[in-house]
């Protein structure tokens, strides 16, 4: 059953997919500066077939970047079947990506403006299946590196289970948070130019930063490095192979263009972990209502009933299909093994 709705919803993304030659990588885009067309960032194939485009529908307050496109383009590798972006900034001015209100992280912000006083034990809540999902495949606390820790809430978390917990970011507003605000070890870093901090660790997590890295493989290289022998690894990213993403398509909330260069479905992100040396011991899916409510807005121009009316039945079908591999969101936990 499962192999067949796979192919279902394959032969659907291909129907709807432009009718157009593949996709070249290329050098840097001229008229820019910035951007550049790539390579299959799994597999480095330079030839792709477009899916789907869509815009920036995280960040409406961007200032004009020149040669930047209205839409970024989806495509598939011809080899390995994975899903990127093009064009996409070049890693030396990654952070134009993020320029504007983007929109995570607030909490940590405005704490340092002094304009939250909030409850963290509710902020907490939306971190406790991470911790159980972690939990459920290494029941004994260890050393844990969250990277790309963001605010610290769910190391926090893990912190109150028993276990020794040390982060990492590239933002400098959330890792202050996690210092000042959680009293929790951490730092500021860009883990694709800087040496991971000094293992082994008995778990490593990464909750939506795999799909912003331009060599995933190379990161998950120093990752398997970092791990005891039978670590566990955490990954969260967006399911482009979700019921969600074929609906909403370049309106759908989980793309995160131009931020997301990498797209992945289970098939690809386990056939990666593979190639790192993990082995995949456990699989969970989500489909948070944020993505369901964004996609609503920016997908139906109709009036506020109307929307409202669907997101509920999103959210009721959410509940069903949510939990499966159609799923928005996917948390993928793997082992290492030695090699």
């Amino acid at each position: 059953m499962k192999r067949f709705m796979d192919r279902a919803i394959e032969a659907v993304a291909r129907a709807r997919a432009p009718k157009e030659p593949p996709v070249p990588a290329g050098p840097k885009i001229a008229s820019s500066g910035v951007l550049e067309r790539p390579t299959c960032p799994l597999c480095k194939n330079t030839r792709a077939r477009t899916l789907m485009k869509g815009p920036d529908t995280w960040i409406k307050d961007r200032a004009p970047v020149k040669g930047a496109p209205n839409k970024y383009t989806i495509v598939r590798c011809e080899i390995c079947s994975h899903r990127y972006t093009t064009p996409r900034f070049t890693v030396e001015h990654k952070e134009k990506a993020f320029e504007g209100a983007y929109p995570f992280y607030n909490r940590a912000r405005r704490a340092r403006a002094d304009k939250l006083h909030e409850d963290l034990d509710r902020a907490r809540a939306p971190f406790l299946h991470r911790a159980d999902g972690l939990s459920a495949v290494r029941p004994l606390p260890g050393r844990l590196l969250d990277i790309g820790c963001g605010d610290g809430l769910f190391m926090d978390v893990m912190r109150t289970r028993g276990w020794a917990v040390q982060g990492v970011d590239v933002s400098e507003d959330v890792v202050w948070h996690a210092k000042d605000i959680l009293g929790l070890p951490c730092g500021v870093m860009d883990v694709e130019q800087d040496a991971l901090p000094e293992g082994p660790f008995d778990a490593i997590t990464m909750w939506g930063v795999l799909q912003l890295i331009y060599q995933p493989r190379d990161l998950l290289d120093r990752v398997h490095a970092a791990l005891e022998p039978g670590g566990v690894l955490a990954i969260g990213v967006s399911n482009i192979s979700s019921g969600g993403a074929q609906l909403f398509r370049g309106r759908w909330r989980g793309l995160g263009v131009p931020r997301h260069i990498s797209h992945f479905t289970p098939d690809t992100l386990e056939r990666l972990l593979g190639w790192a040396g993990f082995e995949v011991v456990e699989r969970r899916f989500q489909t948070p209502k944020w993505v369901v409510a964004g996609s609503v807005d920016d997908s139906l121009p109709a009036p506020r009933p109307v929307r409202s009316l669907a997101k509920a039945g999103l959210y009721g079908a959410g509940r069903v299909l949510g939990q499966t591999r159609y799923g928005d969101t996917m948390e993928i936990y793997a082992r290492r093994r030695a090699i």
